[in-house]
């Protein structure tokens, strides 16, 4: 099981128990910070407003980033608050994948576990991501199976294991894990995983548009996030490395960045930190949480946070 670490409570990162002092300094956001007095910290990292910061003028330049840029995605909250006996959760619909019916209809590439689930930004439609290499998509008002997409073109075994819509919801972006049909790896005791691939296809027409190319094993999670009025795609994988990807408008060409980290070994999640105009983002690394910068690269490691 999964279970707290000592060094995260509380606040996103507490800060350090500081002596008292009779002079003003640190008098500032609630005795935190001051221009001139830099926090005892090896790295001089700082929380302000439940956001981490470099330095001072780093916290200032959050902050004019959330100004400019503000923070849409976290003004959405969940109408449940609190699971328990006074508020259960019921079962409302359940989809099955192995109807012969609907197989009959709609072809291969059914059944297998659903890795991923994605709503539209109208609500309107479900993408649901299936090991076995397709993407199902729901009418979410009807429940009623509209679209399975499939790479026809796709020599490799293709595992999907995320699934997340565009923007405005004609197209849907797919990732997971790539094996090779003729190699055999005796470590993992399956086929040899290959570099992964994120595939984007018009829900439409199900073809691919584009295929983006860069991590070297299965790609475990991504976010879309727009920063500075541009929109970027952040993945993490197995691999360890988290890239950061511009995708031009016509969906025919893109430009990847790396993100600065070869320490971690294994990324699991991405989701971004509130109030600072999506100018830095939290990822599940390893046993730990790191903070990076967007545009730069970590900010802040906190170590040992799980164990198993």
């Amino acid at each position: 099981g999964m279970s707290l670490g000592n060094s995260f409570s509380g606040d996103l990162f507490p800060p350090p128990k500081r002596k008292k002092q009779k002079t003003n300094e640190g008098a500032s956001y609630k005795g935190r910070i001051s221009k001139a007095d830099p926090l005892p910290r090896p790295n001089r990292t700082l929380l302000a407003n439940g956001t981490i910061y470099h330095t001072y003028t780093e916290f200032l330049n959050g902050q004019t980033r959330a100004r400019e840029y503000p923070d849409t995605f976290w003004l959405k909250r969940a109408p449940l608050r609190l699971i328990n006996q006074d508020h259960p959760v019921t079962l409302y619909k359940s989809l099955n994948l192995t109807d012969i019916n609907v197989n009959n209809e709609l072809g291969w590439g059914f059944g297998g576990h659903i890795c991923g689930l994605s709503f539209s930004s109208d609500g309107e439609l479900l993408a649901g991501a299936s090991i076995l290499g397709s993407c199902f998509i729901w009418d979410a008002l009807e429940w009623k199976m509209l679209q399975v997409l499939r790479d026809p073109d796709e020599a490799e075994i293709e595992e999907l294991y995320r699934v997340l819509f565009s923007r405005d919801s004609t197209k849907v972006y797919t990732c997971g894990k790539l094996k090779s049909r003729t190699t055999w790896s005796e470590e993992d005791g399956d086929n040899f995983c290959i570099p992964g691939k994120i595939k984007i296809y018009d829900i439409l027409t199900g073809k691919v548009l584009l295929q983006l190319e860069g991590h070297q094993e299965e790609i475990l999670c991504m976010k879309l996030v727009t920063f500075a009025n541009k929109e970027y795609l952040l993945t993490g994988g197995q691999d360890g490395r988290i890239i950061r990807w511009e995708i031009n408008e016509d969906f025919t060409s893109y430009e990847k960045v790396f993100i600065d980290d070869m320490t971690t070994h294994y990324v699991c999640a991405l989701t971004m930190l509130p109030n600072c105009g999506n100018k830095f983002f939290v990822a599940g690394c390893d046993e730990g949480i790191k903070i990076f910068d967007i545009e730069r690269n970590v900010v802040r490691t906190l170590q040992n946070c799980f164990h198993s």
